[in-house]
């Protein structure tokens, strides 16, 4: 990872940790922000757990570099993914959940 960043220690490590590395698609961007902070569950009544980190200082870094760092810092699970998914896996486009 560059010696430019440091990973985000101070944080709950139960929150699912969102870095984003991708600067080039703004309105993509808000779309996922927006479909992580919506309420799920069958009735809608769990809260989204979160800890987004959005600093371009992350700006380039590789999936690779960050699950690496992920490990050496033991978290517990790290997932990454493009600008252009929902947190179902599907493309923003055709998830009637996602705001897009």
């Amino acid at each position: 990872m560059s010696d430019r960043v440091e990973w985000p220690t101070e944080r709950d490590k139960e929150a699912a940790l969102i870095i984003r590395t991708d600067y080039g698609d703004e309105p993509a961007w808000a779309a996922v922000k927006a479909a992580l902070m919506m309420t799920w569950g069958e009735d809608e009544d769990f809260e989204p757990y979160v800890h987004i980190v959005d600093d371009p200082q992350w700006t380039g870094i590789t999936p690779a570099e960050v699950l690496s760092q992920a490990a050496a810092h033991s978290e517990p699970a790290v997932s990454s993914t493009s600008p252009t998914t929902s947190r179902c896996g599907s493309p923003l486009s055709h998830c009637s959940r996602c705001p897009c």
